[in-house]
């Protein structure tokens, strides 16, 4: 710091010495003579001074990741000791340094808009403090995509799926799809024409997987022995368990955003907020109606567990839940899967159907009076105006209802008979069914069906189901007729990949 006096009296003989000291983060400066610790006259300050912390940071953020959106990607990071903010690097052409493009004083997560679809851009992160900026981060990469960073349910039917299965659950996050079963993981950057597998011998938990969510190089996979993490895309993981928090080890459901990771387990809703390096659970001592959780939702700042005991939802971050039963309205307070679609919450219970418009206060059933003919609700998916559930019923018959009035009325179309999986994308429903029924899809809300050619899935079971686009992945867990199908012309042929 430079202090500059004036000397009033030039002929003075006395030394003068300068005092200086801080307080909350402010210079203060002032005169003494030299054999005085005291200060005379008023002292001056500095609203530019801050103090140092010792040098710049040392380390760069652990890990970096990037999530492909439409015309932007989403950059996180973790947080590095004595870090008062971070510059993004970044550039298309690959390996960024600091002397490309910068973005300064930005936070994690961070989206980085206005880029061209297609286009591979390339970043890096360094920490900064007073003193200056650290090293740049390992680099991280992803192409800005139209493709929909969607959750694709292989679990439609709302089973408790245990790990005693083969095709167990789908994810696509950009151009990449993760499937996951017995036997590990299995990615493919090109709709299936070639895999990459994934084992405990790349750092997973077990090879019993049963759930996968993914969001660019972040990539979660549930096994029966942990919850696996992978920072690079999914080619190494390291495992939580109990040890880091989660409530079990028995992993049945993953979901999450870019803040927030949300573990269903057998033990709890466990949560992150640190990229899964901790976890807090939640049980039903905080509000859950089961600690058994084989079906979670993460949307935008709320976390939805459908579980044996009611619906539950937290809205500050999984520390307490709110849980709804038939004393709110549900007619059965066995879930056995939901959907949201918008503001409204749809649930399948083991009585019939549900449903909410404000936020979960309160439920609506439908059941027998609105045609829904159905005395167990397996799955419910949602296209536009167009409500699909599956459903056994009173004679133990399962079929498929559809409502075109937002739930008022459903009708159950014939053509459509013992369905084994759900899913429903515009005005578009496939249903995935036993041996000898195959997959069929309808474009007219049930109208009319058609089976997929024959040689293709028609004589296969399917009860998994993921799509996107014109992508369908069909899968089974069944013991007796596992088998993974896929079709990227949308439904017209399909391409066995895999056959127990």
């Amino acid at each position: 710091i430079s202090v500059f006096f004036p000397i009033r009296d030039a002929t003075s003989t006395a030394s003068f010495a300068m005092k200086w000291f801080t307080l909350n983060f402010r210079a203060f400066v002032c005169l003494a003579f030299a054999t005085s610790s005291s200060c005379f006259g008023p002292s001056t300050v500095d609203d530019h001074f801050h103090p140092g912390n010792g040098g710049p940071p040392t380390t760069a953020p652990s890990w970096l990741n990037v999530a492909p959106r439409n015309g932007q990607v989403i950059v996180s990071w973790p947080s590095v000791e004595g870090a008062t903010s971070y510059n993004l690097y970044w550039n298309s052409t690959g390996n960024p340094t600091t002397a490309d493009s910068m973005i300064p004083n930005v936070t994690s997560p961070y989206t980085h808009t206005g880029l061209s679809n297609g286009t591979v851009y390339y970043y890096g992160v360094t920490a900064v403090n007073h003193d200056g900026g650290g090293p740049i981060s390992q680099v991280a990469s992803n192409v800005a995509t139209s493709v929909p960073y969607i959750t694709l349910p292989g679990n439609a039917l709302g089973f408790h799926d245990y790990p005693t299965a083969f095709v167990r659950n789908f994810y696509r996050d950009g151009n990449k799809l993760y499937i996951v079963g017995v036997g590990g993981l299995a990615i493919t950057q090109d709709d299936g024409a070639s895999f990459q597998t994934r084992t405990t011998a790349n750092g997973l938990g077990s090879n019993f997987v049963n759930a996968i969510y993914a969001n660019g190089s972040f990539v979660v996979a549930g096994t029966s022995n942990g919850l696996s993490i992978s920072h690079d895309g999914g080619n190494t993981f390291s495992t939580k368990t109990t040890a880091n928090g989660l409530g079990s080890n028995s992993i049945y459901s993953v979901d999450g955003n870019e803040s927030t990771l949300a573990v269903g387990t057998t033990g709890g809703v466990s949560v992150s907020t640190d990229a899964g390096e901790s976890f807090s659970t939640a049980t039903t001592a905080d509000g859950l109606g089961s600690d058994v959780i084989p079906d979670i939702i993460v949307s935008d700042s709320t976390i939805y567990a459908g579980t044996e005991g009611g619906f539950a939802f937290s809205t500050d971050g999984g520390n307490s839940f709110t849980n709804r039963t038939t004393v709110h309205g549900l007619p059965n307070n066995t879930v056995n899967q939901f959907a949201l679609a918008g503001d409204t919450i749809y649930l399948a219970t083991g009585s019939g159907l549900a449903y909410s418009t404000n936020g979960g206060t309160s439920f609506t059933s439908k059941g027998v009076a609105e045609g829904l003919g159905a005395w167990s609700v397996l799955s419910v998916a949602v296209a536009g105006d167009n409500i699909y559930a599956t459903g056994f019923d009173f004679a133990g018959h399962s079929g498929l209802y559809v409502s075109q009035d937002g739930g008022a009325h459903f009708t159950k179309p014939s053509g459509a008979n013992f369905p084994m999986a759900l899913l429903a994308t515009e005005q578009t429903a496939y249903l995935g069914g036993p041996a000898g029924y195959g997959l069929v899809i309808t474009r007219d809300a049930g109208s009319s069906f058609s089976h997929v050619p024959s040689g293709g899935l028609y004589s296969g079971e399917v009860n998994k189901l993921a799509v996107s686009g014109d992508l369908i992945v069909a899968g089974s867990d069944s013991f007796f007729h596992s088998m993974l199908m896929i079709s990227t012309d949308g439904g017209k042929s399909f391409i066995q990949k895999s056959d127990s």
